[in-house]
């Protein structure tokens, strides 16, 4: 089952579907490297995030609990 993830690069944003946060990654630099052109997109400049697993949303909050 795969998990959505998104992905940042360069002020852009896309959405991906992957079985871990690493293959999100990796399809993201092939997807980016379109949108690119000559700028080489390295796997280690994309920010991953998990948005949604087995079809539930996950929410990330910055509240520190107490």
């Amino acid at each position: 089952m795969n998990n959505a993830y998104k992905c940042f690069w360069n002020g852009m944003e896309m959405e991906v579907y992957a079985n871990s946060s690493y293959g999100a990654q990796i399809c993201a630099t092939g997807e980016f490297q379109k949108v690119a052109g000559r700028k080489k997109v390295k796997t280690y400049d994309i920010t991953v995030v998990l948005c949604e697993v087995k079809g539930k949303q996950i929410t990330h909050s910055g509240e520190i609990p107490v």
